[in-house]
């Protein structure tokens, strides 16, 4: 049994569990950390699968709250500060590619300076070119940009006004955490250590580097600059880990174990098969290629240089000769070169294709996805099979409850720490499960429990991915454009009646001058309202309008375009559209004259108005 946590995959049970994997098993957290950053960066199926399953999970958020208004303050708190999703799916992958993810708030502030001189009182950051922060006194030294005196200032931190603040969320880096955990209790405390890391946060506050120092928390600046530790509020850090079971738990001390641990071996043999690649690409990819003078034939067929060749020829000269002639070869593929002997050519090695492993490479890959649970359907580099009941709704999210309950506990610390800021109440987080959020029978009971009044519609709109409320708004917005719409076609319709009871009361002598004329044009007597009677609608006028003179068509267009005038807009546009069938010519006579028409009674409609006061409602 092992004794102490550098032990820890270790067997000393006999040779038969001796192996390279177990030599190589991480002795101390940071091993452990390294080893997944190495996976994460270097194995791109291993990351890529844990991306796609973390953000299965990713569907929407669901507040759970006393009033609907509080749940519809979270949210729209939310859509308009963070890619809440997104932030929460990061964690995803820190937490199951590293085992542990630590994440706190950050609450921003406006750090103010006070002249000891004039007592004036200005943010840092207004200051920067004229004030520095002395490391390591931690003291604001510099000149007043008010009194423009030499001094030491007072700095104070103050919070943004309570509608400005929104939470940063900031993930720290484990190598420069550090965890003191009480097995009975439970209990942890966090802790920030920034001399263990190499952070840029780090080197900027050790420079004064007015980015850092303008509004970063004190206590990280005095923590960087004096190198000590920094305690982390409770509720202040969140800590996402992988629970081990007890047996593990008591060496790894609050900490999370990576879920690849638990098939380590996997993971060297993977490693191994890179590196084994790695050389078989760079010794036999690209073959070794040999130039040298030909075997000549002998008697019975045997290969041999003729013995004059080898007696007269000088061969460290003809392998000058060669390589000059590759070296213009390169220079110039097109040139044609000659030789006093027959060459030939060889290829040697390139057996590269033959040689990587693929089969086993794909196998272990498989092997170690499969065994860290991650379904088939996000190892394989194709998702054509994945449209099936989507990959067993309710199998997969069993197995993963772990991470789906993380993630709960996650958006509901941070939804409690934007909440408190804000001075709201306390509500759950939850993402809603994808089996109840893409299983269609699931949307088809809610359809009908809509349907009959026993759910909510706002619940029900959130099946089929709409937002009841954003709905009734735009509701609302399309009955105000049909109200508008309606008032100005009731303006245009008044409009018009004015215009017909202007046309109506034209006076006698006008109306007497209409009707010589239209007499002279052969038209019909006038009528007993005064106008003259109107000929047929037939399109054709009667008659023959095709052979018509030209005065005819124009007495028959004004006398048609008068009948037309006093018609119903819709009669109106019906009878054109007959007469633009049978007579194309008397039709576009008949439209001018209706905009003639419209035009006179409109100048005539508007002296009525002016000269009897406004027009009747």
């Amino acid at each position: 049994m092992t004794t102490s946590y550098s032990d820890l995959g270790t067997s000393t049970t006999g040779s038969l569990f001796q192996s390279l994997s177990r030599r190589l098993y991480p002795k101390t957290m940071k091993d452990m950390l390294d080893y997944a950053a190495d996976l994460w960066l270097h194995e791109g199926l291993y990351t890529q699968t844990i991306r796609k399953s973390v953000r299965y999970f990713m569907t929407e958020l669901e507040v759970q709250a006393e009033d609907s208004k509080t749940e519809r303050a979270y949210l729209d708190f939310f859509s308009d500060n963070y890619d809440i999703l997104d932030e929460g799916a990061m964690c995803g992958d820190e937490y199951m590619g590293f085992g542990n993810s630590f994440t706190s708030a950050y609450v921003p502030l406006i750090r103010k300076l006070t002249c000891p001189r004039c007592s004036t009182d200005f943010p840092y950051e207004n200051a920067t070119n004229l004030i520095k922060l002395e490391i390591p006194a931690l003291q604001f030294k510099g000149t007043c940009p008010f009194c423009k005196s030499a001094a030491t200032f007072k700095h104070t931190d103050l919070r943004k006004s309570q509608t400005d603040i929104a939470p940063s969320i900031i993930r720290w880096d484990p190598d420069i955490i550090d965890i003191s955990y009480n097995e009975i209790t439970r209990g942890k405390i966090i802790s920030m250590n920034p001399s263990k890391g190499d952070c840029p946060f780090v080197q900027g506050i050790m420079k004064g580097d007015p980015t850092y120092i303008k509004d970063t928390p004190w206590e990280v600046i005095r923590a960087v600059v004096n190198k000590q530790s920094m305690k982390f509020h409770p509720e202040n850090i969140h800590h996402m880990y992988h629970e081990p079971p007890a047996f593990i738990s008591k060496y790894l001390k609050g900490w999370g174990m990576p879920p690849f641990m638990s098939d380590f071996g996997t993971v060297i043999l993977i490693l191994m098969l890179d590196k084994y690649n790695e050389a078989i690409l760079s010794d036999y990819l690209v073959p070794m290629r040999v130039i040298s003078p030909s075997r000549q034939s002998g008697a019975g067929g045997s290969m041999h240089m003729a013995p004059d060749l080898m007696s007269q020829v000088d061969f460290g000269e003809i392998k000058t000769k060669i390589d000059a002639m590759i070296r213009e070869h390169r220079k110039n593929p097109t040139n044609i070169f000659s030789s006093p002997m027959a060459l030939q050519y060889q290829i040697m090695g390139g057996e590269a294709k033959q040689l990587v492993p693929i089969e086993m490479m794909d196998h272990y890959e498989t092997r170690l996805l499969h065994n860290m649970g991650y379904p088939l359907e996000f190892i394989q580099k194709t998702m054509t099979n994945s449209a099936a009941p989507i990959i067993g709704f309710k199998m997969f999210e069993k197995t993963w409850q772990h991470f789906s309950n993380a993630l709960n506990h996650w958006f509901t610390w941070f939804g409690g720490v934007a909440g408190k800021v804000r001075k709201w109440d306390d509500v759950f987080i939850r993402t809603v499960p994808v089996s109840i959020y893409e299983d269609p029978e699931i949307k088809r009971i809610k359809m009908d429990l809509a349907g009959a009044g026993k759910l909510s519609m706002t619940t029900f709109f959130k099946t089929i991915n709409l937002d009841y409320a954003r709905e009734l708004k735009r509701k609302v917005q399309e009955q105000e454009l049909e109200n508008d719409y309606l008032e100005q076609m009731q303006g245009l319709m008044e409009k018009k009646q004015i215009n017909m009871e202007a046309l109506q009361s034209i006076p006698a002598g006008a109306q007497l001058l209409m009707q010589e004329q239209q007499a002279q044009a052969g038209g019909g007597p006038p009528s007993a309202d005064g106008g003259a009677m109107p000929p047929p609608m037939s399109g054709s006028g009667g008659g023959d309008a095709g052979n018509a003179s030209l005065q005819e068509l124009e007495a028959q267009a004004e006398q048609m375009a008068q009948q037309l005038f006093g018609m119903e807009a819709t009669m109106r546009r019906s009878e054109l559209i007959n007469l633009s069938k049978n007579n194309e010519a008397l039709h576009a006579l008949v439209t001018k004259k209706l905009d003639q028409l419209e035009q006179t009674a409109e100048t005539q409609g508007l002296a009525m108005a002016r000269q009897q006061g406004a027009p009747p409602a």
